[in-house]
């Protein structure tokens, strides 16, 4: 099992945040305003972090696969 540069604890899975600017359509009935569905979607930034310290280690997804296959 591959170990946190950061904090050297044992990980099988990292912590996947992702910063995007989602527009969505909206529609207006007799109920009221209601989202309908996602229109698009811009990723500005994606972070992948240990879950024991939080660390930043990878900032796209082939980076941490190879922290989870022990590569990195």
């Amino acid at each position: 099992m591959p170990r946190c540069p950061a904090c050297g604890e044992k990980i099988d899975h990292l912590t996947y945040i992702q910063q995007a600017t989602v527009w969505f359509k909206g529609q207006y009935d007799k109920n009221g305003y209601s989202m309908v569905f996602e229109e698009d979607r811009l990723v500005e930034r994606e972070e992948y972090r240990c879950p024991k310290c939080r660390a930043l280690l990878a900032e796209n997804e082939d980076e941490a696969i190879k922290i989870l296959e022990g590569e990195k």
